[in-house]
């Protein structure tokens, strides 16, 4: 039997992401979320080798929370840069608020 790869359903990850919002600005009332200068900086595992974890451990990058937010601001005037690699700089955003935000 050869191995099956996994999916994502797109409408589905859609659907609970969009719960986990509802309850956070609904339920527990978080509309915005702070960003102290002492937790702006972030490890960053690089691109080509996230997923290449029987390989040596990988040396680290940096990344930056506000940074990815500026990145990604000029979509909410011209959805025509929505396109999915802006992923890469949403994933450590959700991340911390997940934790800072556990609720």
């Amino acid at each position: 039997m050869k191995n099956q790869p996994n999916e994502i359903d797109l409408a589905e990850l859609k659907r609970t992401v969009d719960a986990i919002f509802e309850h956070l600005l609904n339920d527990v009332g978080v509309k915005k979320v702070t960003i102290p200068n002492d937790t702006d900086f972030y490890w960053e595992v690089p691109s080509d080798e996230l997923y290449s974890v029987s390989q040596a451990q990988p040396k680290l990058d940096t990344g930056r929370l506000t940074d990815d937010w500026e990145f990604l601001s000029p979509i909410l005037k011209d959805n025509r840069q929505a396109v999915g690699l802006m992923f890469t700089h949403i994933a450590p955003l959700l991340r911390y608020i997940g934790q800072k935000e556990s609720r």
